[in-house]
C-alpha cells in the first residue's frame, strides 16, 4: 500500500513540473531528442508572416521568402535556396544556438549584404520549426517551416 501511495505521490509531482519543462512557446512540451539533432536537415519555408497577418509578398529579406529552403548542418553551416523573379537564388551562412537553445542565431548573405539574425525559437520538432524575429523597425516576423529532410543521424 505505502509503494503505490510513493509511486502516486512521484506521477502527481511529475504531472504538475512536466508543463514547466516546455523550452520552447509553442511546444513541444517534451522531446527525447536534442535540439541539435532535431534543427539538423533540410527545411521548406512554409509560411511568413508580418505582425500576425499572413504575407506572401513582404518578408524580412530575399533570403527569408515562402518556398525557399535551408540546409542546417552539424557543423553549424547553412546553405539558403531561394526564389527571386523567377529565378533560383542560393546563399550561404552560419548557425548557432545560443547556451538555452531558445535563440538561434544565423549570419548569410543576401544579395549584396551580410545579414545576421537572432531569432526566437518558438516551436521546433522533429517536423515543424518557428522562427520569430523582430527587425529595427518594430515589425514582427515569424517564419514557419516544415522539414522536408533530417540530418539527425549524419554527421555532416
Amino acid at each position: 500500500m505505502r509503494k503505490n501511495f510513493l509511486y502516486l505521490l512521484l506521477l502527481c509531482i511529475l504531472t504538475a513540473t512536466l508543463p514547466s519543462c516546455q523550452k520552447y512557446e509553442d511546444g513541444p512540451k517534451i522531446s527525447f531528442r536534442k535540439a541539435e539533432n532535431r534543427i539538423r536537415g533540410i527545411w521548406e519555408l512554409s509560411s511568413v508572416y508580418k505582425n500576425g497577418e499572413k504575407t506572401t509578398t513582404e518578408t524580412p529579406s530575399d533570403v527569408e521568402s515562402p518556398d525557399g529552403t535551408w540546409e542546417l548542418y552539424k557543423s553549424g553551416t547553412v546553405l539558403i535556396t531561394y526564389y527571386q523573379n523567377n529565378s533560383l537564388l542560393k546563399s550561404n551562412g552560419s548557425w548557432e544556438f545560443e547556451d538555452d537553445k531558445t535563440i538561434l542565431n544565423t549570419t548569410f548573405t543576401s544579395r549584396y549584404a551580410v545579414v545576421s539574425r537572432k531569432y526566437k525559437i518558438m516551436r521546433l520538432t522533429q517536423k515543424e520549426m518557428k522562427l520569430q524575429y523582430t527587425d529595427a523597425q518594430g515589425v514582427q516576423w515569424v517564419l514557419n517551416f516544415s522539414i522536408i529532410q533530417t540530418f539527425a543521424d549524419y554527421e555532416f
